[in-house]
């Protein structure tokens, strides 16, 4: 396995030496020529520094290379990436506008599957967004599955919902009232 996008050279690696090399030399860690550390403190990360926030985990079947959905989707900025020899996806660390999320390819570990496997998911992801329409048609422009138009409900929310290329389901809302 091997870190790319310059985090740690091209030199392969297996996950947990990189994770090692990463505590070790967080500091010196770089993303397109800027230091790791200073994007996670940078507009990534600038609404959850020093505060408890999720950062989803999303498994996604082995093989995949290509993972711009999210950005085209939702402005997703990738901050780092953990590839396989034949470069496929192992771990991919993402921001939508400083909310952190992770995909994951799909490991031995049974109780971690992709919503593929099973036709389903047993989570939604609820992003908040200034923009419901917008927000769900950039998502169908990009391949995304439209499951739930958008609406006002009487509870103060505007929601729809729409599946991933991936399998994962997003609802995507504002608060209205």
């Amino acid at each position: 396995m091997k870190f790319s996008a310059g985090l740690i050279g091209d030199n392969n690696v297996d996950v947990g030496r990189a994770l090692l090399l990463l505590k070790r030399q967080a500091f010196a860690v770089t993303h397109r020529g800027r230091r790791i550390s200073d994007l996670l403190k940078s507009k990534y990360m600038a609404n959850n520094e020093g505060k408890t926030f999720f950062a989803p985990e999303l498994y996604i079947e082995n093989g995949i290379r290509d993972i711009s959905f999210y950005e085209a989707a939702f402005g997703a900025t990738e901050l780092r990436r953990f590839t396989n020899e034949d470069g496929s996806i192992h771990v991919a660390e993402l921001s939508i506008h400083g909310a952190l999320f992770h995909l994951h390819e799909v490991t031995a570990k049974p109780y971690f599957f992709n919503p593929v496997a099973h036709n389903g998911t047993t989570v939604t992801i609820g992003l908040f967004v200034p923009d419901v329409n917008l927000v769900i048609t950039n998502a169908i422009k990009a391949g995304a599955t439209l499951i739930n138009p958008a609406q006002d409900y009487e509870y103060g929310y505007r929601q729809g919902t729409i599946k991933d290329p991936f399998g994962h389901y997003w609802q995507i809302q504002k608060v209205i009232v």
